[in-house]
């Protein structure tokens, strides 16, 4: 779990991130997943936050399966799809007109945070 500052309704707000729940194979079926979460989820309970989400990917089921509340959290609620246009970089030339990417350098920064701070408002 993770906690981030982000707008919503465009004031910005701390809120929790969880992501990455993975067991291992050897403890698949057992009830591994069910105390990570029910620990999880107490210490959540204890944070001054109000907002958690996740990203799951399409066709995970048994992650789905694990959001529907049937382990005693609050069930998460489905709010959109996300698509990724890339996670890491490509030797490949972009072939869509959409974005503009541009190098930057150290001096940039103040001017990214603006943009991506009015544009996430």
């Amino acid at each position: 779990m993770a906690y981030r500052s982000v707008f919503v309704d465009g004031k910005p707000q701390r809120v929790g991130y969880v992501g990455d729940l993975k067991v291992h194979p050897s403890f698949q079926g057992s009830r591994v997943a069910l105390k990570l979460t029910q620990a999880l989820f107490g210490y959540a309970m204890r944070q001054d936050v109000d907002l958690y989400f996740c990203v799951v990917a399409s066709g995970n089921e048994k992650a789905f399966s694990f959001l529907q509340g049937r382990l005693g959290i609050p069930p998460f609620q489905f709010v959109g799809r996300f698509r990724v246009y890339e996670i890491l970089t490509s030797p490949n030339r972009l072939s869509s007109k959409s974005y503009e990417i541009e190098d930057t350098n150290v001096d940039d920064i103040h001017e990214v945070c603006r943009l991506c701070n009015q544009f996430n408002k």
